[in-house]
């Protein structure tokens, strides 16, 4: 839809402000310990790989459209008009179209065949998430979200090359970064588990988050400008300088970020102090279904269906309980999300052709579905801090099927004539995936430690890098179930 960029302009504003509400839940905490702090180095770091991982993967979308000879491609004659349809709006030469690329590109490429490139992606995403959760908590979180960015840089980089190879050549690639990319997810949630102390959980992860969004803001337009700045020839740029981009973060990730604060050189005695006393980190060997686990995992699914946003706003209120229980916060912050989501929708659906209406409520629909980044994403951490990795796993792999589904779904309801009426159907199946999955997580969801989680490890020590292991001996125990670093 031709007012997208917009809402791109949107979230850069709505990200600067809620850098500034984050400044001030920062400063909130200086009593604390010394601040920001080394955690806060550890969640600026996975922030800007982040944005370099979605930069990585939505480059494509934009640079697809100066790749392919769009003069060679033929609309179906066959496809009708109906009054039920909107006018064309009239277009301008400003940000709203600073994604348009106006050359035609090297590749014939069919409007199906370029499906299959920009759908090759999830071919890999859904069978490594699972993995790369276990990979995290039994290796290392760092080198498994560190590695694996650097391998999609490195094949972006190749990419120009795979495409004049042939189109099969580009599908493997897209389908390898999706296999590569798809640890990623486990691989951060499990070390903010590690990073993160339960009193800023909301802070931190949002923070961290924060980079999906930046990522994706600032991939679109780079991308169309290299696409027309004839830079190493045009679009081949594109994948160059953000593949780059990424090579020179796994430099900075590899020499700032370590797996835990317990291993960080630079680490204050106080701010470890802080972090470990404010954990519930317990090593266990024994991960059984919940009931809670499985509603928090089909909510995942309808949420990612939905349009999300990082959104600092919520995130003082859940990490400060006041009066409230934890679960309570985080059923708080989910319904905001779900509800508020699905209103943000029924609204466009009711807008009609109302190209402002339809903007306030698209807008609205994504920018408060980040409070669920508040809500059931860190619901997660609280039930199994030990075991996010691979509970983020499961849960990425279910809401990753979404990227099969969806395009089949709406593709089935609005292949004959792509009517107004046709797409409010897709909005109002959307709208009640999002309220069935929030009264799931409303009636059947904790965020209580589980039993399963609390039994006392017979190895107290599972993942440290190798370099630590000779330090085993200045470990001691906090209570059953915490073990810090000796502060002496």
């Amino acid at each position: 839809m031709f007012f997208f960029p917009k809402i791109l302009q949107f979230h850069a504003a709505v990200n600067v402000l809620s850098i500034l509400v984050l400044i001030r839940e920062v400063k909130k905490r200086a009593d604390e310990c010394e601040l920001p702090g080394v955690r806060y180095l550890f969640a600026l770091n996975a922030a800007i790989g982040y944005c370099a991982i979605y930069a990585l993967r939505m480059n494509i979308s934009v640079a697809i459209v100066a790749m392919v000879n769009q003069t060679a491609i033929h609309d179906n004659p066959g496809t009708n008009v109906t009054s039920d349809d909107c006018p064309a709006p009239s277009h301008h030469k400003d940000f709203s179209n600073s994604t348009e690329i106006s050359e035609d590109g090297e590749f014939v490429w069919s409007r199906e065949m370029q499906g299959v490139v920009l759908g090759a992606f999830y071919y890999g995403y859904c069978f490594s998430q699972i993995p790369g959760g276990r990979l995290a908590e039994v290796y290392s979180g760092k080198w498994v979200f560190g590695i694996s960015t650097l391998i999609v840089a490195v094949l972006t980089l190749l990419t120009p090359l795979a495409a004049r190879f042939g189109v099969e050549y580009l599908i493997a690639i897209r389908a390898l970064e999706g296999l590569a990319q798809g640890v990623t997810l486990p691989a951060i949630n499990y070390m903010v588990g590690q990073w993160a102390p339960d009193s800023e959980k909301g802070v931190l992860n949002t923070l961290v988050h924060a980079g999906v969004n930046v990522g994706t803001i600032v991939a679109m337009p780079l991308t169309a400008f290299l696409c027309d700045s004839g830079l190493f020839g045009g679009w081949p740029s594109a994948f160059y300088i953000i593949g780059l981009f990424g090579c020179l973060w796994f430099i900075m990730w590899s020499t700032l970020v370590t797996d835990s604060p317990l291993t960080h050189p630079l680490i204050s005695k106080e701010e470890l102090r802080y972090i470990t006393s404010n954990q519930k980190v317990n090593h266990t060997v024994k991960v059984r279904s919940d009931v809670s686990e499985w509603f928090l995992f089909i909510l995942a699914s309808c949420d990612t269906d939905d349009c999300w946003f990082n959104c600092f706003f919520g995130c003082g209120f859940s990490d400060s309980k006041r009066n409230f229980s934890l679960t309570f916060i985080r059923k708080f912050c989910n319904s905001v999300s779900g509800f508020g989501g699905a209103l943000g929708l029924v609204g466009v659906c009711l807008a009609g052709c109302d190209v402002t209406l339809n903007k306030f409520f698209f807008i609205l629909s994504i920018a408060i579905a980040g409070f669920a980044y508040c809500g059931h994403v860190l619901s997660l951490l609280d039930m199994a801090p030990e075991f996010v990795g691979t509970l983020m796993g499961i849960s990425n792999t279910i809401s990753s099927l979404t990227g099969f589904i969806t395009p089949l779904v709406v593709g089935a309801l609005t292949e004959e004539q792509n009517t107004l009426h046709q797409w409010r159907i897709v909005f109002i199946i959307t709208s009640v995936l999002l309220v069935i999955a929030t009264f799931a997580f409303i009636f059947f969801s904790s965020s209580e430690k589980q039993d399963w989680a609390d039994q006392i490890p017979s190895e107290v020590i599972l993942d440290l890098p190798q370099e630590t292991k000779k330090a085993k001996k200045n470990y001691t125990a906090l209570s059953n179930s915490v073990y810090i670093y000796s502060l002496k």
